[in-house]
């Protein structure tokens, strides 16, 4: 069960990261992504959690570079 956690975490931060990326190159590009779902309001909360996402992302990447923290059979 811990395996299943930290892989349903992974995925979770594996997909807002990817979406927060694909916002930033939108962005750049001229396309606003939180406007044309209508999510412009929420904006700075959004911000957050992308930017939480991304922290846990680099966390996760370093900690499976340095060792293997899975105690488990879930490879």
């Amino acid at each position: 069960m811990k395996c299943f956690g930290s892989r349903a975490l992974g995925m979770i931060v594996w997909l807002l990261t990817a979406i927060g990326c694909i916002h930033i190159g939108l962005m750049a590009m001229g396309h606003d992504l939180l406007m044309m779902v209508g999510m412009h309001h929420m904006g700075q909360i959004i911000g957050y959690i992308f930017g939480i996402a991304g922290v846990l992302s680099l966390v996760m990447f370093v900690m499976s570079l340095t060792k293997d923290h899975c105690d488990c059979d879930c490879k």
